[in-house]
């Protein structure tokens, strides 16, 4: 059987579990991990005292971690292989630096979900907070690899300072989303809020769902990304109205990899879908890529 920790209650204190990554990487035995020393608000526990700690990792190193874990952070933060099941709502920084191995969350994240990730996979049942995929405080660069998936909701500055990597996202996000955006890629199937892509330098961007308030959010677009003295010409939207070649590569591509949670909404949102691209002077330099569905 994988091996399991079950938080004993709800704690007001933040628990801060990155240790348990290095654990988990090197095949820890559970008598190890729960002598691991984990961070309670100001003061150091060991994760046998928070949690009950049952089975064995395994060769698949495969974790699940259940209670109520609002409060508890980090979880899989600098991961490099295995699989973490988290089976409740989870606080911030889950994934955060990882580069390998999966993590499945049955509920909602907080916080700077897959910040700084370089490889692996995350998968979020439910909603994300802000900042999906971003930059922590005077970092270079955000997600430089790997895939997040977010069945639900996300809220604002998702992928913020990306660099590799594909960000999806079945619901609604927040503002200033693919803000100073690297490269990579973007899909959002629901509405996206105002300053979309504002400094953005390469990268693609599909908004499958269209902008909330359509017209004034796109216009947020536009004018955030508007050289200085330049203008709004024909050379911004490129194309016109077409149904562009990488948003059926990338329709294909989800479908063979998440047909089970997004193969439905691909369908609706992506294939036989017409989307106006924006391109050109207005997008710095003409590296960069966004598609607006109507």
């Amino acid at each position: 059987m994988p091996l399991k920790l079950r938080l004993r209650t709800s704690h007001a204190l933040p628990i801060d579990l990155r240790s348990l990554s290095a654990a988990i990487d090197r095949g820890s035995s559970a008598k190890q991990i729960a002598r691991l020393g984990v961070h309670v608000g100001k003061r150091e526990k060991r994760i046998g005292e928070c949690f009950d700690v049952s089975g064995e990792l395994g060769a698949g190193r495969e974790l699940y971690i259940s209670g109520d874990l609002k409060k508890v952070h980090s979880i899989g933060y600098g991961l490099t292989g295995g699989r973490i099941v988290i089976q409740s709502d989870a606080g911030d920084h889950v994934g955060s630096g990882m580069s390998g191995g999966e993590i499945f969350i049955d509920g909602n994240v907080g916080d700077y979900a897959g910040a700084e990730m370089t490889g692996g996979v995350i998968e979020v049942a439910g909603n994300a907070r802000d900042f999906v995929g971003a930059n922590l405080a005077g970092a270079k660069y955000g997600i430089n690899g790997g895939e997040i998936i977010i069945q639900g909701s996300a809220g604002k500055g998702l992928g913020r300072r990306m660099r590799r990597g594909i960000i999806v996202v079945s619901g609604d996000v927040g503002a200033l989303a693919a803000w100073n955006m690297l490269a990579g890629t973007i899909i959002v199937f629901g509405k996206s809020a105002g300053q979309i892509a504002t400094d953005i330098h390469r990268g693609t961007v599909i908004l499958a769902g269209g902008t909330s308030g359509a017209a004034d959010a796109t216009d947020d677009m536009l004018n955030s990304n508007r050289p200085q003295g330049g203008n709004l010409g024909a050379e911004f939207s490129i194309g016109g109205t077409c149904e562009p070649q990488i948003v059926r590569f990338l329709a294909t591509w989800l479908k063979g990899n998440y047909s089970d949670t997004l193969g439905e909404t691909v369908n609706q949102k992506l294939l036989g879908r017409s989307f106006v691209q924006y391109a050109g002077v207005a997008l710095n330099k003409n590296r960069a890529e966004i598609y607006v569905a109507v």
